[in-house]
Protein backbone atom coordinates (compact mmCIF):
# COMPACT_ATOMS: atom_id res chain seq x y z
CA UNK A 1 0.00 0.00 0.00
CA UNK A 2 1.30 3.48 -0.85
CA UNK A 3 0.64 6.74 0.95
CA UNK A 4 -0.33 9.65 -1.27
CA UNK A 5 -0.41 13.07 0.43
CA UNK A 6 -3.51 15.12 -0.27
CA UNK A 7 -1.30 17.97 -1.58
CA UNK A 8 1.96 17.52 -3.51
CA UNK A 9 5.09 17.77 -1.39
CA UNK A 10 7.16 20.84 -2.09
CA UNK A 11 10.72 20.17 -3.11
CA UNK A 12 12.85 20.76 -0.05
CA UNK A 13 15.64 23.28 -0.27
CA UNK A 14 17.72 21.56 2.39
CA UNK A 15 18.98 17.99 2.43
CA UNK A 16 18.02 17.52 6.06
CA UNK A 17 14.40 18.39 5.28
CA UNK A 18 14.28 15.77 2.48
CA UNK A 19 15.60 13.13 4.86
CA UNK A 20 12.96 14.05 7.46
CA UNK A 21 10.12 13.74 4.97
CA UNK A 22 11.48 10.47 3.66
CA UNK A 23 11.57 9.01 7.17
CA UNK A 24 7.97 10.16 7.75
CA UNK A 25 6.76 8.41 4.60
CA UNK A 26 8.63 5.22 5.53
CA UNK A 27 7.05 5.23 9.02
CA UNK A 28 3.59 5.79 7.60
CA UNK A 29 3.97 2.90 5.17
CA UNK A 30 5.22 0.67 8.01
CA UNK A 31 2.23 1.55 10.18
CA UNK A 32 -0.19 1.00 7.32
CA UNK A 33 1.03 -2.58 6.91
CA UNK A 34 -0.34 -3.36 10.39
CA UNK A 35 -3.88 -2.24 9.54
CA UNK A 36 -6.61 -4.44 8.19
CA UNK A 37 -6.02 -3.77 4.39
CA UNK A 38 -3.16 -5.82 3.04
CA UNK A 39 0.09 -4.17 1.99
CA UNK A 40 0.98 -3.98 -1.67
CA UNK A 41 3.55 -6.77 -1.20
CA UNK A 42 0.79 -9.23 -0.11
CA UNK A 43 -0.20 -12.00 -2.53
CA UNK A 44 -3.71 -11.38 -3.86
CA UNK A 45 -5.64 -14.62 -3.79
CA UNK A 46 -7.66 -15.16 -6.98
CA UNK A 47 -8.46 -18.87 -6.55
CA UNK A 48 -8.71 -21.43 -3.77
CA UNK A 49 -5.35 -22.06 -2.18
CA UNK A 50 -3.96 -22.94 1.26
CA UNK A 51 -3.72 -20.12 3.77
CA UNK A 52 -0.51 -18.15 4.08
CA UNK A 53 0.19 -15.26 6.39
CA UNK A 54 0.99 -13.06 3.38
CA UNK A 55 -2.16 -13.91 1.44
CA UNK A 56 -4.67 -11.07 0.85
CA UNK A 57 -8.38 -11.58 0.23
CA UNK A 58 -10.81 -9.28 -1.56
CA UNK A 59 -13.60 -7.59 0.44
CA UNK A 60 -16.94 -8.06 -1.35
CA UNK A 61 -18.66 -5.27 0.63
CA UNK A 62 -18.07 -2.63 3.26
CA UNK A 63 -17.60 -4.61 6.50
CA UNK A 64 -18.03 -3.52 10.14
CA UNK A 65 -15.48 -4.79 12.66
CA UNK A 66 -16.53 -6.68 15.82
CA UNK A 67 -14.58 -7.48 18.97
CA UNK A 68 -16.13 -10.95 19.08
CA UNK A 69 -17.47 -13.33 16.37
CA UNK A 70 -21.02 -12.02 16.59
CA UNK A 71 -23.14 -9.44 14.77
CA UNK A 72 -23.59 -7.08 17.71
CA UNK A 73 -22.12 -4.94 19.03
CA UNK A 74 -20.23 -3.32 16.18
CA UNK A 75 -16.91 -1.94 17.36
CA UNK A 76 -15.98 -0.06 14.18
CA UNK A 77 -18.32 0.79 11.29
CA UNK A 78 -16.93 0.31 7.75
CA UNK A 79 -13.73 -1.15 9.18
CA UNK A 80 -13.00 -2.83 5.80
CA UNK A 81 -13.96 -1.04 2.59
CA UNK A 82 -15.42 -2.86 -0.42
CA UNK A 83 -12.71 -3.72 -2.99
CA UNK A 84 -9.83 -3.62 -0.50
CA UNK A 85 -7.47 -6.55 0.05
CA UNK A 86 -6.96 -7.77 3.61
CA UNK A 87 -4.99 -10.45 5.42
CA UNK A 88 -6.68 -13.12 7.57
CA UNK A 89 -4.73 -13.96 10.74
CA UNK A 90 -7.03 -16.73 11.97
CA UNK A 91 -10.55 -18.15 11.65
CA UNK A 92 -13.17 -19.27 14.22
CA UNK A 93 -16.86 -20.05 14.50
CA UNK A 94 -19.43 -17.76 16.07
CA UNK A 95 -22.89 -16.36 15.47
CA UNK A 96 -24.60 -17.16 12.18
CA UNK A 97 -23.90 -14.30 9.74
CA UNK A 98 -24.92 -14.19 6.09
CA UNK A 99 -25.48 -17.96 5.99
CA UNK A 100 -22.30 -19.08 7.75
CA UNK A 101 -20.96 -19.34 11.30
CA UNK A 102 -17.37 -18.83 10.11
CA UNK A 103 -15.63 -15.61 11.13
CA UNK A 104 -12.24 -14.23 10.05
CA UNK A 105 -9.85 -12.22 12.20
CA UNK A 106 -8.64 -9.19 10.24
CA UNK A 107 -6.28 -6.95 12.16
CA UNK A 108 -7.86 -6.20 15.55
CA UNK A 109 -11.43 -7.18 14.66
CA UNK A 110 -13.61 -10.04 13.50
CA UNK A 111 -15.49 -9.90 10.16
CA UNK A 112 -17.98 -12.40 8.67
CA UNK A 113 -16.17 -14.87 6.38
CA UNK A 114 -18.96 -14.66 3.80
CA UNK A 115 -18.00 -11.05 3.01
CA UNK A 116 -14.42 -11.94 2.04
CA UNK A 117 -13.66 -13.78 -1.22
CA UNK A 118 -11.80 -16.90 -0.02
CA UNK A 119 -13.19 -19.17 -2.76
CA UNK A 120 -14.59 -21.59 -0.17
CA UNK A 121 -17.51 -21.70 2.26
CA UNK A 122 -15.40 -23.56 4.82
CA UNK A 123 -12.24 -22.81 6.74
CA UNK A 124 -9.05 -22.28 4.76
CA UNK A 125 -6.56 -25.13 4.76
CA UNK A 126 -3.73 -24.46 7.18
CA UNK A 127 -5.34 -21.38 8.76
CA UNK A 128 -4.75 -20.95 12.52
CA UNK A 129 -7.82 -21.24 14.75
CA UNK A 130 -8.48 -18.10 16.74
CA UNK A 131 -7.86 -18.79 20.43
CA UNK A 132 -7.91 -16.88 23.72
CA UNK A 133 -4.42 -15.56 23.08
CA UNK A 134 -5.57 -13.96 19.84
CA UNK A 135 -8.70 -12.35 21.22
CA UNK A 136 -8.49 -8.55 21.07
CA UNK A 137 -9.04 -6.65 24.29
CA UNK A 138 -12.74 -6.01 24.58
CA UNK A 139 -14.05 -2.59 25.37
CA UNK A 140 -15.71 -2.72 28.82
CA UNK A 141 -19.42 -2.11 28.52
CA UNK A 142 -21.24 -0.30 31.30
CA UNK A 143 -23.29 -2.77 33.36
CA UNK A 144 -26.96 -2.83 32.57
CA UNK A 145 -28.75 -1.41 35.58
CA UNK A 146 -31.07 -3.98 37.15
CA UNK A 147 -34.71 -3.35 36.63
CA UNK A 148 -36.35 -1.84 39.67
CA UNK A 149 -38.77 -4.38 41.14
CA UNK A 150 -42.27 -3.26 41.93
CA UNK A 151 -42.63 -2.29 45.59
CA UNK A 152 -45.68 -3.35 47.59
CA UNK A 153 -47.93 -0.45 48.53
CA UNK A 154 -48.58 -1.97 51.97
CA UNK A 155 -44.83 -2.31 52.61
CA UNK A 156 -44.35 1.32 51.62
CA UNK A 157 -47.17 2.39 53.95
CA UNK A 158 -45.82 0.29 56.83
CA UNK A 159 -42.34 1.69 56.35
CA UNK A 160 -43.68 5.27 56.26
CA UNK A 161 -45.92 4.78 59.31
CA UNK A 162 -43.21 3.12 61.38
CA UNK A 163 -40.23 5.24 60.37
CA UNK A 164 -41.52 8.25 58.42
CA UNK A 165 -42.97 11.58 59.54
CA UNK A 166 -44.48 11.43 63.04
CA UNK A 167 -48.15 12.36 63.53
CA UNK A 168 -48.94 15.14 65.99
CA UNK A 169 -48.74 14.20 69.70
CA UNK A 170 -47.25 10.76 68.95
CA UNK A 171 -43.93 9.72 70.51
CA UNK A 172 -41.33 7.42 68.97
CA UNK A 173 -37.98 5.78 69.58
CA UNK A 174 -35.95 3.91 66.94
CA UNK A 175 -33.41 1.23 67.76
CA UNK A 176 -30.93 -0.08 65.17
CA UNK A 177 -30.53 -3.80 65.82
CA UNK A 178 -28.44 -6.47 64.08
CA UNK A 179 -31.62 -8.47 63.32
CA UNK A 180 -31.38 -8.34 59.50
CA UNK A 181 -32.95 -11.49 58.11
CA UNK A 182 -31.98 -10.98 54.47
CA UNK A 183 -35.66 -10.83 53.53
CA UNK A 184 -37.09 -7.42 52.71
CA UNK A 185 -40.26 -6.65 54.64
CA UNK A 186 -41.78 -4.88 57.64
CA UNK A 187 -43.45 -6.45 60.69
CA UNK A 188 -46.07 -4.41 62.58
CA UNK A 189 -47.10 -5.39 66.13
CA UNK A 190 -49.93 -3.20 67.40
CA UNK A 191 -51.78 -2.64 70.72
CA UNK A 192 -55.41 -1.48 70.67
CA UNK A 193 -58.57 -1.30 72.84
CA UNK A 194 -61.53 -2.93 71.05
CA UNK A 195 -64.19 -1.05 73.05
CA UNK A 196 -65.08 2.56 72.37
CA UNK A 197 -64.55 3.52 76.03
CA UNK A 198 -61.69 2.89 78.41
CA UNK A 199 -60.05 4.24 81.54
CA UNK A 200 -63.14 4.15 83.75
CA UNK A 201 -65.20 5.71 80.92
CA UNK A 202 -62.95 8.76 81.07
CA UNK A 203 -61.05 7.89 77.88
CA UNK A 204 -61.90 6.83 74.38
CA UNK A 205 -61.00 3.34 73.33
CA UNK A 206 -60.11 2.47 69.76
CA UNK A 207 -63.52 0.98 69.01
CA UNK A 208 -62.42 -1.51 66.36
CA UNK A 209 -61.62 -5.11 65.56
CA UNK A 210 -58.70 -6.64 63.68
CA UNK A 211 -57.25 -4.36 61.01
CA UNK A 212 -54.20 -5.17 58.88
CA UNK A 213 -53.82 -1.70 57.32
CA UNK A 214 -50.49 -0.29 58.64
CA UNK A 215 -51.68 3.30 58.83
CA UNK A 216 -51.55 5.82 61.66
CA UNK A 217 -55.17 6.54 60.77
CA UNK A 218 -56.20 3.17 62.28
CA UNK A 219 -56.94 3.89 65.99
CA UNK A 220 -54.39 2.19 68.25
CA UNK A 221 -52.60 2.68 71.57
CA UNK A 222 -49.08 1.83 70.42
CA UNK A 223 -47.26 0.01 67.64
CA UNK A 224 -43.93 -1.71 67.10
CA UNK A 225 -42.34 -1.85 63.62
CA UNK A 226 -39.41 -4.08 62.56
CA UNK A 227 -37.74 -3.60 59.17
CA UNK A 228 -36.35 -7.09 58.54
CA UNK A 229 -34.02 -5.78 55.82
CA UNK A 230 -32.30 -3.02 57.82
CA UNK A 231 -32.77 -4.31 61.38
CA UNK A 232 -34.39 -1.05 62.48
CA UNK A 233 -37.12 -1.27 65.13
CA UNK A 234 -39.39 1.62 66.12
CA UNK A 235 -41.85 1.96 68.99
CA UNK A 236 -44.65 4.49 68.49
CA UNK A 237 -47.03 5.52 71.30
CA UNK A 238 -50.22 7.32 70.26
CA UNK A 239 -51.88 10.22 72.10
CA UNK A 240 -54.68 9.77 74.65
CA UNK A 241 -58.20 10.91 73.75
CA UNK A 242 -60.71 12.08 76.35
CA UNK A 243 -64.27 10.78 76.02
CA UNK A 244 -66.81 13.27 74.67
CA UNK A 245 -68.69 13.01 77.98
CA UNK A 246 -67.24 11.49 81.11
CA UNK A 247 -68.20 10.79 84.76
CA UNK A 248 -67.91 13.44 87.45
CA UNK A 249 -65.93 11.12 89.65
CA UNK A 250 -62.98 8.92 88.83
CA UNK A 251 -62.56 5.82 90.90
CA UNK A 252 -59.19 4.22 91.39
CA UNK A 253 -57.44 2.27 94.11
CA UNK A 254 -55.77 3.57 97.23
CA UNK A 255 -53.55 1.65 99.59
CA UNK A 256 -54.71 1.35 103.20
CA UNK A 257 -52.75 -0.09 106.09
CA UNK A 258 -54.37 -2.67 108.28
CA UNK A 259 -54.56 -1.85 111.98
CA UNK A 260 -51.32 -2.47 113.78
CA UNK A 261 -47.67 -2.07 112.75
CA UNK A 262 -47.62 -1.88 108.95
CA UNK A 263 -44.47 -4.00 108.74
CA UNK A 264 -46.38 -6.82 110.38
CA UNK A 265 -50.00 -6.43 109.34
CA UNK A 266 -49.43 -4.98 105.88
CA UNK A 267 -52.32 -3.41 103.99
CA UNK A 268 -54.56 -3.60 100.95
CA UNK A 269 -55.86 -1.55 98.02
CA UNK A 270 -59.35 -0.18 98.30
CA UNK A 271 -61.59 1.68 95.81
CA UNK A 272 -61.16 5.41 96.19
CA UNK A 273 -62.79 8.38 94.50
CA UNK A 274 -60.31 10.87 93.07
CA UNK A 275 -60.99 14.35 91.73
CA UNK A 276 -60.45 14.84 88.03
CA UNK A 277 -57.73 17.22 86.82
CA UNK A 278 -58.91 20.80 86.42
CA UNK A 279 -59.70 21.97 82.91
CA UNK A 280 -60.27 18.50 81.53
CA UNK A 281 -62.42 18.86 78.41
CA UNK A 282 -64.49 16.25 76.64
CA UNK A 283 -63.16 15.24 73.23
CA UNK A 284 -59.70 16.71 73.86
CA UNK A 285 -56.43 15.04 72.88
CA UNK A 286 -53.39 14.73 75.14
CA UNK A 287 -49.93 14.06 73.75
CA UNK A 288 -48.37 10.71 74.51
CA UNK A 289 -45.87 10.59 77.33
CA UNK A 290 -42.21 10.45 76.26
CA UNK A 291 -40.54 7.07 75.77
CA UNK A 292 -37.41 6.17 77.71
CA UNK A 293 -35.27 3.50 76.05
CA UNK A 294 -33.77 1.42 78.85
CA UNK A 295 -30.42 -0.33 78.51
CA UNK A 296 -31.77 -3.66 79.82
CA UNK A 297 -35.08 -5.42 80.37
CA UNK A 298 -34.71 -5.38 84.14
CA UNK A 299 -35.18 -1.61 84.11
CA UNK A 300 -38.58 -1.86 82.39
CA UNK A 301 -41.00 -2.29 85.29
CA UNK A 302 -44.73 -2.05 85.89
CA UNK A 303 -46.42 1.13 87.11
CA UNK A 304 -49.28 -0.74 88.78
CA UNK A 305 -50.24 1.44 91.77
CA UNK A 306 -47.34 3.82 91.14
CA UNK A 307 -47.28 7.14 89.31
CA UNK A 308 -44.81 7.46 86.44
CA UNK A 309 -44.47 10.06 83.74
CA UNK A 310 -42.90 8.21 80.85
CA UNK A 311 -43.29 5.06 78.80
CA UNK A 312 -40.36 2.69 79.09
CA UNK A 313 -38.96 0.09 76.72
CA UNK A 314 -35.96 -2.12 76.09
CA UNK A 315 -35.52 -3.14 72.44
CA UNK A 316 -32.78 -5.33 71.02
CA UNK A 317 -32.23 -7.94 68.33
CA UNK A 318 -30.15 -10.98 67.42
CA UNK A 319 -28.49 -11.49 64.03
CA UNK A 320 -27.79 -15.14 64.89
CA UNK A 321 -31.44 -16.07 65.43
CA UNK A 322 -33.14 -13.37 63.29
CA UNK A 323 -35.14 -12.31 66.33
CA UNK A 324 -36.31 -9.01 67.80
CA UNK A 325 -37.14 -8.57 71.49
CA UNK A 326 -39.12 -5.68 72.96
CA UNK A 327 -40.15 -5.34 76.59
CA UNK A 328 -42.48 -2.40 77.11
CA UNK A 329 -44.37 -0.72 79.95
CA UNK A 330 -46.92 1.68 78.49
CA UNK A 331 -49.53 3.96 80.04
CA UNK A 332 -51.91 6.70 78.97
CA UNK A 333 -51.07 10.33 79.57
CA UNK A 334 -54.20 11.32 81.58
CA UNK A 335 -55.21 8.87 84.28
CA UNK A 336 -51.56 8.48 85.17
CA UNK A 337 -51.82 11.89 86.84
CA UNK A 338 -54.85 10.95 88.92
CA UNK A 339 -54.30 9.45 92.36
CA UNK A 340 -51.63 6.77 92.48
CA UNK A 341 -51.24 6.51 88.71
CA UNK A 342 -52.58 4.49 85.82
CA UNK A 343 -52.27 0.76 85.39
CA UNK A 344 -49.63 0.02 82.79
CA UNK A 345 -49.50 -2.38 79.89
CA UNK A 346 -46.53 -4.63 80.65
CA UNK A 347 -45.58 -7.06 77.88
CA UNK A 348 -42.46 -8.67 76.45
CA UNK A 349 -42.76 -9.35 72.72
CA UNK A 350 -40.51 -11.81 70.85
CA UNK A 351 -40.67 -11.93 67.04
CA UNK A 352 -38.56 -14.41 65.07
CA UNK A 353 -38.39 -14.86 61.30
CA UNK A 354 -37.62 -18.45 60.33
CA UNK A 355 -35.40 -19.45 57.40
CA UNK A 356 -38.47 -20.26 55.27
CA UNK A 357 -39.82 -16.73 55.77
CA UNK A 358 -42.48 -17.68 58.32
CA UNK A 359 -42.69 -16.07 61.76
CA UNK A 360 -42.92 -17.14 65.38
CA UNK A 361 -44.38 -14.60 67.82
CA UNK A 362 -44.50 -14.94 71.61
CA UNK A 363 -45.78 -12.55 74.27
CA UNK A 364 -45.46 -12.62 78.05
CA UNK A 365 -47.28 -10.16 80.31
CA UNK A 366 -50.67 -8.87 81.25
CA UNK A 367 -53.62 -9.52 79.00
CA UNK A 368 -54.50 -5.93 78.14
CA UNK A 369 -55.12 -4.60 75.56
CA UNK A 370 -55.69 -6.64 72.39
CA UNK A 371 -52.67 -7.11 70.12
CA UNK A 372 -52.20 -7.93 66.45
CA UNK A 373 -49.17 -8.51 64.23
CA UNK A 374 -48.83 -8.53 60.44
CA UNK A 375 -45.99 -8.90 57.94
CA UNK A 376 -45.69 -6.83 54.76
CA UNK A 377 -43.21 -8.19 52.15
CA UNK A 378 -41.49 -5.54 50.07
CA UNK A 379 -42.05 -7.32 46.75
CA UNK A 380 -44.87 -5.89 44.67
CA UNK A 381 -48.13 -7.76 44.56
CA UNK A 382 -47.70 -9.11 48.09
CA UNK A 383 -50.46 -8.56 50.61
CA UNK A 384 -50.44 -8.48 54.40
CA UNK A 385 -49.71 -11.73 56.20
CA UNK A 386 -51.34 -12.18 59.62
CA UNK A 387 -48.80 -13.63 62.07
CA UNK A 388 -50.32 -13.03 65.54
CA UNK A 389 -53.71 -12.12 67.03
CA UNK A 390 -54.39 -11.88 70.77
CA UNK A 391 -57.80 -10.73 71.94
CA UNK A 392 -59.02 -9.46 75.28
CA UNK A 393 -61.20 -12.35 76.30
CA UNK A 394 -64.89 -11.51 76.30
CA UNK A 395 -65.08 -12.24 80.03
CA UNK A 396 -63.34 -8.93 80.58
CA UNK A 397 -66.36 -7.17 79.04
CA UNK A 398 -69.09 -9.26 80.61
CA UNK A 399 -69.14 -7.50 83.98
CA UNK A 400 -72.70 -6.22 83.69
CA UNK A 401 -74.05 -3.61 86.09
CA UNK A 402 -77.43 -1.97 85.74
CA UNK A 403 -76.90 1.12 83.60
CA UNK A 404 -79.39 3.12 85.67
CA UNK A 405 -77.40 2.35 88.79
CA UNK A 406 -74.18 3.42 87.10
CA UNK A 407 -75.71 6.68 85.94
CA UNK A 408 -77.18 7.32 89.39
CA UNK A 409 -73.90 7.06 91.26
CA UNK A 410 -72.07 8.60 88.30
CA UNK A 411 -68.96 6.62 88.92
CA UNK A 412 -66.11 5.62 86.68
CA UNK A 413 -65.30 2.49 88.62
CA UNK A 414 -66.85 0.34 85.89
CA UNK A 415 -64.33 0.19 83.06
CA UNK A 416 -65.96 -0.95 79.80
CA UNK A 417 -62.54 -1.17 78.17
CA UNK A 418 -61.61 -4.25 80.18
CA UNK A 419 -58.80 -2.30 81.81
CA UNK A 420 -58.67 -4.49 84.92
CA UNK A 421 -56.71 -6.87 82.70
CA UNK A 422 -53.89 -4.33 82.77
CA UNK A 423 -53.24 -5.23 86.40
CA UNK A 424 -50.26 -7.56 86.58
CA UNK A 425 -51.77 -9.24 89.64
CA UNK A 426 -54.95 -9.97 87.69
CA UNK A 427 -53.59 -11.14 84.36
CA UNK A 428 -50.42 -12.96 83.39
CA UNK A 429 -50.67 -14.44 79.91
CA UNK A 430 -48.17 -16.36 77.81
CA UNK A 431 -49.22 -16.50 74.14
CA UNK A 432 -47.72 -18.16 71.05
CA UNK A 433 -48.57 -17.61 67.41
CA UNK A 434 -50.06 -20.39 65.31
CA UNK A 435 -49.36 -21.15 61.67
CA UNK A 436 -52.81 -19.79 60.74
CA UNK A 437 -51.96 -16.35 62.19
CA UNK A 438 -53.94 -16.77 65.38
CA UNK A 439 -52.54 -17.45 68.85
CA UNK A 440 -52.90 -19.72 71.86
CA UNK A 441 -52.71 -18.20 75.34
CA UNK A 442 -52.23 -19.73 78.79
CA UNK A 443 -52.66 -17.97 82.10
CA UNK A 444 -49.62 -18.33 84.35
CA UNK A 445 -48.84 -18.15 88.03
CA UNK A 446 -52.14 -16.89 89.39
CA UNK A 447 -52.73 -19.61 91.93
CA UNK A 448 -55.92 -19.07 93.92
CA UNK A 449 -56.18 -15.39 92.98
CA UNK A 450 -59.86 -14.80 92.06
CA UNK A 451 -59.18 -11.72 89.91
CA UNK A 452 -58.10 -13.65 86.80
CA UNK A 453 -61.53 -15.21 86.63
CA UNK A 454 -62.81 -11.76 85.65
CA UNK A 455 -60.38 -11.64 82.76
CA UNK A 456 -60.06 -14.94 80.92
CA UNK A 457 -60.14 -18.72 81.31
CA UNK A 458 -56.98 -20.63 82.09
CA UNK A 459 -56.30 -21.00 78.37
CA UNK A 460 -57.89 -19.82 75.15
CA UNK A 461 -57.17 -19.34 71.47
CA UNK A 462 -57.68 -16.54 68.99
CA UNK A 463 -58.28 -16.66 65.27
CA UNK A 464 -59.03 -14.06 62.61
CA UNK A 465 -62.71 -15.02 62.82
CA UNK A 466 -62.90 -14.10 66.51
CA UNK A 467 -63.74 -10.58 67.66
CA UNK A 468 -60.80 -8.73 69.18
CA UNK A 469 -62.55 -8.51 72.55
Amino acid sequence: MSVTPSTPLQAPRRRTARRTIGLGITAAVGAASLLAPAAASAAHVTSLEPWKATNAYLAKADIDGRTAPQLEPRAKVNYVKKGSWVRITCQTTGQMAYGSKLWDKVGSYYVPDQLLKTYTDGALKGVPKCGPGQQPPTTPQPPTPPSTPEVSGLWDLARSTGFGPLPADTKRIVERTPAKTGKAGVVMFRFFIPNSQAGGRLLKGDGRGWNSVPSSGVPSRASLFWDTETGEVSLNVDPTHIADSFPKNFWGLKYKDLPGPSRITGGFYWPHKYPLPEGLQGGSTHAALPITNKSAEKYVTSTDFHARYDNTASIYGSAKTDTVYAKVSLLNSVTNSIGIGAWSVDVKVTIKQNSDGSFKVHTDGNGYPATEAYYYPKAGGSGAKTIFLRKIHHWAFDRSIDAKFVDKINTGIVDPGGGIAALDIASDLSCDSRSDGGSDCDRDGMGANPLPNLIAPDSYGTSAKDPAG
